[in-house]
């Protein structure tokens, strides 16, 4: 039965059927998940790694989520640990945040560690069926004696191994525990699937690679000691070494397990066989390791499936060793994922003791890398043999492609060899192969020639291939005319001294006709056809009719050399190139060993522009990283190719990236040189001057070393502008745009840079702490801004000045990278102000080819950058309380009068950081006026709640209806007013906040009109015309909808002209709405309590002409009048506008009523000071939102105002 199973199989090939058509899905789906996994490992949120494990400069992100996020511990008590959230209002609020921020990039991953778990089940469900006899005519045994049928099952079972080993590296345990819990807790136990198997999997294994390892020992040894102290140095020793547990991965493994009769079958066919055939290719026997490469790291996974080989069957072991890692022992196993077996067979014995027998032994090292060193060196030479001038030609690949590829075959292998073993993790191994291995220059010497070689073959053989059938035709008809020539020679049709011999004739006649029957598609046969016919024409060149004419023996050479020509062509197959391809492999050097190279690359690039030249082979080398995740996608025709294929082409792409990188690094290295000069040692020539100054003017040194570097600029970006673009994987490299992004992103880094050290104020006396004698705050800002504004000014004319020599667009550059910068940085900061965070990561501004670097927060700073700080030290200049507004003279005061932060400060912030930061600071003061307005509204529910809504609903009844007079008079206002006095403070606050950030949007806005309309005036009335026009066609809306439309949601018209109008400066802060909020029962009474219990701490001041805090000693309310004002005009704003009039009628009921009551007293007492202020109040406010000023009369009566005023 099970021989006619196998003979069946080989009757129809596997991949026809359903049995191979399931696992060649299989293999497909595995290389997906296995790029998904890739992917979203770079994206690993900071709060799910922790503070110990996350990037230093995320660590406070991880620490204010670490209270809400929660580990595999939540399973065993989710009641305890909802309730801790729920129980505090921080928490709850931080919870709903993170659910906002986190819940995308959660399910993602969820999405991910199901895949895995998904993928587990269905393998062992095929291997169980197939065991069962699911499959009609296919078993495990007739599976594993088909070609494909043994790759696909190995490969099947590797790709689940892999799965786990790479989860486990890429995504530390603790970040997937939280990751599977949040996805819970977010989604709800229903709506997550297999959360018991995909939590087990995911549980963390105590596992840490080395870059997360390094993390979490520098935050125990800081925690421990100061950097370099004892206790630092044994903590940190001690957290490096607990990070892999003991028998690493069996107990991963065994979370997954296989059938364990499928996994022995497929190490037995492992042990035995070349599943891949690549023994073929690679002959020799000391070429075994990499013949059998591929299949090796199929078995190192594999064998974890089955741990009782790897502990305790030295026989199996010492098999599968002698086969497979003879001479060898770091392996790659799976895009630039590389074991070291000394370290990682350390804990088994049957595996260690295999490896010790012959392998580690270390005489046996020495042997190897001393062979390995000599082969290297016997390749190198001829390598340069071969890349000399005119040496590797058409002829020289026809006639001896056995050489050629013996070369290629010797240089790949012994630069595989040298470059992984130099990496061991075996301290002895490792200086016993650097002795006697090459340097690491001359390493990358053969590597660079190597590629080179490969390149200039590659293309000859493909240009041999391509002309093959044409070749093969025109030497095929010259051939046969030379025969047909010999046996006319022989018949005597042609004129000679040549006896006719009708015989000869009659045989060079057959072997025309022979020739012209060779069919060139049939390789082998008329490869003997060819090699007869050419021992046939030597030795008829002995027959004595032929030797004694010299002529028809050269004539018989000839043509015997031309059919010599047409078998050499019939050696170059296809299949050639292919070989090619596995020779040349390079995908075992991605990762830490290509990136190892990174740094002599650079160099190399800065002493000669040209080495740029001699890297295009090797970017074309890398290429082959793509041929193993992508094989089975491509077989099996799944959809995903194109995402799997785009993604490892974009990492290669960015690998060359960084290469091509020197040259911008350059450029902006002298480009600093030329700034300096352009600075310091070049002055502006005067339009007039007297010739004796011309000496002095010229500067002739200054502007010779000016040209120097331009020309050193120019020379170092020639090199790349003349390469031609080339397709690596998807994506075509184009090594101008390049140059561009590498530019872009060295001028984003320096703008970044420039700003981040610059823009640092020391506000001492203004933040609570004591300042120096004679420190000046405002100085201090003015000075920090001044030198920002001179470096950025500076950096911004050299840009362009070598716009023209390396063939950019500076002024467009620069006004995208900078506005790019202040974009993202407004973003990043207001992340403080928002529910839903925007990850560095995942902003709309980030580049992965320019990317903006990220920030390590300064000391004390509570900013995420220098954006931050600048606003900071603004509303630290501007704090009320401390300084006085005046709309009158547009800024602010201290209470003696000294301008404090005004016009000039402003103009020097606008010079400093430009339009595009003045944009950022007011999309950062925006959000933080909604934040404000926000928590203004929660307190009035919350207090409402609290119990306040009892007193406001009494009070209400009594002041109903506004009109009429109140018959105790204002008593009861103050009566309440004390009774709320704690509320109404902090509501005061929240205030007061808001009218500071709203002045300070306005205060920007004119620095933003003033801008464009001086630097864009052509822009800025044309955006001005559009927007009355678009508020005209609004208007006609509103008064007939049905004749004039409004812009739908979809038209882009609206959004675009208001961001545009914002920029310009057009918008009124006063006119924003930044929440909607449905009418809400008492909040007219409270926001009229609030200006009533602050009436009394103003006065009116005729100097700045508004009302100023009455107190400003220490301890006093932080309070002033304009900000205080618009405070309360932006609220009402949000509202409907019958809260304004309703909250002006109790304020205008106050008004009059504590008018009647002051003028019908048995004295007449003067109007109280805070009646007074009331009513100035009322005007401030009419006055912000832009409304008529006879608005006022509604509520208070012209001669009440006017006699007001007069006091």
């Amino acid at each position: 039965m099970a021989a006619s199973a196998v003979f069946n199989d080989a009757e129809e090939p596997l991949l026809e059927g359903v049995c191979g058509q399931t696992i060649l899905r299989l293999c497909s789906r595995g290389s997906a998940i296995i790029a998904e996994l890739s992917r979203l490992a770079e994206h690993v949120p900071a709060a799910f790694l922790g503070v110990e494990l996350c990037d230093p400069a995320e660590r406070a992100t991880a620490a204010r989520y670490a209270p809400v996020l929660f580990t595999q511990r939540y399973m065993s008590e989710p009641e305890v640990f909802d309730s801790q959230v729920s129980d505090s209002v921080e928490l709850s609020d931080l919870d709903d945040e993170s659910q906002a921020t986190h819940e995308a990039i959660v399910g993602r991953f969820y999405t991910l560690f199901d895949s895995i778990w998904k993928y587990h089940e269905d393998l062992r469900s095929f291997l169980e069926q197939l065991d069962e006899g699911f499959f009609i005519q296919s078993t495990m045994e007739a599976v594993l004696l088909d070609t494909d049928g043994r790759q696909l099952v190995a490969e099947a079972m590797a790709l689940k191994g892999m799965m786990l080993l790479l989860m486990d590296r890429k995504i530390p345990g603790v970040a997937r525990e939280r990751l599977v819990v949040a996805h819970l807790r977010y989604q709800g136990e229903g709506a997550a699937r297999n959360v018991e198997p995909v939590s087990r999997l995911c549980k963390d294994s105590g596992f840490l690679d080395r870059r997360f390892a390094e993390r979490r020992a520098d935050v125990l040894a800081l925690r421990a000691g100061p950097h370099g102290s004892r206790a630092h140095n044994r903590a940190y020793a001690e957290a490096l070494g607990g990070c892999r547990p003991k028998q690493y991965p069996l107990a991963l493994f065994a979370r997954a397990p296989l059938p364990a009769a499928a996994v022995s079958q497929l190490l037995g066919t492992l042990r035995s066989d070349d599943i891949y055939n690549k023994l073929k290719i690679f002959p020799r026997p000391d070429h075994r390791s990499a013949a059998l490469a591929q299949q090796a790291a199929l078995v190192y996974v594999v064998l974890h499936f089955a741990p009782a080989d790897l502990i305790r069957d030295r026989s199996k072991m010492r098999e599968l060793v002698d086969r497979h890692f003879s001479d060898s022992w770091v392996l790659p196993v799976y895009m630039g994922f590389t074991v070291d077996l000394s370290r990682e067979w350390a804990e088994f014995p049957a595996a260690m003791a295999a490896m010790q027998t012959d392998t580690l032994r270390p005489d046996r090292v020495s042997e190897l890398a001393r062979r390995a060193a000599e082969q290297q060196r016997r390749a190198d030479a001829s390598l340069r043999e071969l890349l000399a001038e005119g040496a590797l030609t058409e002829t020289t690949v026809t006639d001896g492609v056995k050489a050629v590829l013996d070369v290629l075959r010797e240089s790949n292998i012994a630069l595989r060899w040298l470059m992984l073993h130099r990496h061991t993790a075996h301290a002895g191994f490792r200086a016993a192969v650097l002795e006697h291995a090459p340097p690491d220059d001359e390493m990358l010497d053969m590597l660079l020639r190597t590629a080179e070689f490969e390149f200039r073959l590659k293309g000859l053989l493909n240009d041999v291939i391509d002309k093959r059938a044409a070749s093969w035709a025109e030497a095929q008809a010259l051939v046969s005319s030379q025969l047909s020539q010999l046996a006319a020679l022989f018949q005597g049709t042609i004129p000679s001294d040549i006896d006719t011999d009708e015989g000869l004739a009659e045989w060079f006649l057959r072997l025309a006709g022979e020739v012209n029957a060779l069919d060139p598609s049939r390789p082998t046969v008329a490869g003997r056809k060819v090699h007869k016919l050419v021992l046939a024409l030597r030795e008829v060149q002995e027959f004595e009719s032929v030797d004694s004419h010299p002529i028809v023996v050269e004539f018989l050479r000839t043509t015997a050399d031309r059919l010599g020509g047409m078998v050499r062509l019939l050696n170059v197959e296809e299949s050639v190139v292919q070989h090619t391809e596995l020779i040349a492999d390079l995908s075992y050097a991605w990762g830490t060993i290509i990136e190892s190279l990174l740094p002599m690359m650079h160099d190399r690039i800065q002493r000669s522009p040209a080495a740029l030249a001699s890297m295009r082979a090797l970017f074309h080398k890398l290429t082959s990283i793509l041929n193993i995740p992508v094989a089975r996608v491509v077989q099996a025709g799944s959809k995903d190719l194109e995402s799997i294929a785009k993604h490892y082409s974009t990492q290669l792409v960015a690998f060359v990236r960084r290469v091509m990188e020197a040259v911008p690094l350059v450029v902006f290295q002298v480009l600093e040189r030329v700034a300096r000069v352009r600075s310091e040692s070049l002055v502006d020539t005067p339009v007039t001057f007297e010739v004796g100054h011309l000496s002095s003017l010229a500067r002739l040194e200054a502007r010779h070393e000016l040209a120097l570097r331009t020309h050193q600029i120019a020379v170092f970006t020639d090199g790349v502008v003349r390469q031609e673009k080339a397709l690596l994987g998807v994506i075509q490299l184009d090594p101008r745009a390049i140059l561009h992004d590498g530019i872009r992103k060295q001028l984003v880094a320096r703008v970044v840079r420039a700003l981040d050290e610059a823009l640092v104020f020391d506000l001492s006396g203004l933040d609570g702490t004591k300042a120096p004698r004679g420190h000046d705050p405002r100085a201090s800002v003015l000075s920090a801004m001044a030198a920002a504004g001179h470096t950025l000014r500076s950096l911004h004319a050299s840009v362009e000045y070598i716009q023209d020599f390396i063939g950019i667009t500076g002024l467009r550059m620069w006004q995208e990278e900078v506005s790019r910068a202040f974009a993202f940085y407004a973003e990043q900061e207001a992340n403080r102000f928002v529910r839903k965070r925007v990850a560095p990561d995942a902003s709309i501004h980030q580049s992965a080819a320019a990317p903006i670097p990220l920030l390590t927060s300064r000391d004390g700073d509570v900013t995420f950058g220098f954006l931050g700080r600048t606003l900071c030290a603004l509303e630290a200049l501007t704090r009320p309380g401390l300084t006085v507004f005046s709309p009158a003279a547009d800024g602010w005061f201290t209470p003696e009068g000294v301008e404090f932060a005004g016009l000039r400060m402003l103009a020097a912030l606008r010079d400093c950081v430009g339009v595009p930061g003045l944009v950022g600071l007011d999309r950062l003061l925006g959000f933080q006026a909604v934040r404000h307005v926000d928590r203004g509204l929660r307190r009035f529910v919350a207090e409402m709640r609290a119990g306040a809504s009892e007193v406001l609903t009494s009070f209400r009844a009594d002041l109903i209806p506004t009109t009429a007079l109140l018959t105790r008079g204002v008593f009861v206002h103050d009566a309440v007013c004390k009774r709320l006095s704690t509320q109404l403070g902090a509501a005061t606050a929240d205030v007061v906040a808001l009218g500071h950030s709203q002045l300070l949007r306005r205060a920007l806005a004119h620095q933003l009109r003033q801008a464009s309309s001086l630097e864009s005036g052509l822009l800025f009335s044309a955006a001005d015309t559009l927007n009355e026009a678009v508020l005209n066609d609004v208007r006609r809306h509103y008064h007939r909808p049905a004749d004039n439309a409004f812009p739908t949601a979809e038209n882009p018209l609206l959004p675009q002209l208001a961001a545009l109008l914002q920029q310009c400066g057009v918008a009124d802060p006063m006119h924003r709405i930044y929440v909607t909020r449905d009418a809400t029962p008492l909040l007219d009474l409270w926001l009229a309590l609030i200006v009533l219990v602050n009436a009394p701490r103003f006065r009116y001041d005729t100097d700045f002409r508004t009302l100023v805090q009455s107190d400003f000693s220490r301890g006093a309310i932080d309070v002033d009048g304009v900000p205080f004002c618009a405070g309360i005009a932006t609220l009402l704003r949000q509202l409907h506008p019958r809260v304004f009039r309703s909250t002006f009628g109790f304020l205008g009921q106050y008004v009059r009523s504590a008018i009647h009551v002051a003028l019908i007293a048995k004295r007449p007492q003067p109007v109280p000071a805070a009646v007074v202020n009331a009513v100035v109040i009322m005007q401030t406010v009419i006055d912000l939102l832009g409304l008529p000023r006879d608005t006022l009369t509604a509520f208070v009566p012209a001669h009440v105002v006017a006699c007001v005023t007069s006091q």
